[in-house]
């Protein structure tokens, strides 16, 4: 999805939509070649670190046709965006993981 310069440095690098959207769709036609299934999962914390990128992301995905289920991490103070939120929806069967920066309870007041 993205990928860090070097070590411990801060610049962030992004394929682009049609890049993930392209693989993702090979997946599936080799899962289904094979009579099999396939789910993703993004495993990064920074999935949807730019929020317009990544709703453009699952548009282009939801464009091409794409179901393949869908899975990654976020942040809960992303779930405030609703649009978001069914984009990912619309995607994911597998499940998100979100989470938890603080355990204080002021913090967590704002996701509700």
């Amino acid at each position: 999805m993205l990928h860090r310069h070097g070590i411990l440095r801060d610049s962030i690098r992004f394929r682009t939509n049609e890049s993930v959207v392209s693989e993702l769709l090979l997946l599936k036609a080799r899962a289904r070649k094979g009579k099999g299934q396939i789910a993703v999962l993004f495993i990064d914390d920074n999935f949807a670190i730019n929020i317009k990128r990544t709703k453009s992301l699952l548009r282009r995905y939801h464009r091409r046709q794409g179901s393949t289920a869908l899975g990654g991490q976020v942040s809960a103070n992303l779930l405030r965006d609703e649009e978001l939120v069914d984009l990912i929806a619309a995607s994911v069967a597998s499940g998100v993981f979100i989470g938890m920066e603080s355990i204080d309870s002021r913090e967590l007041e704002g996701c509700k």
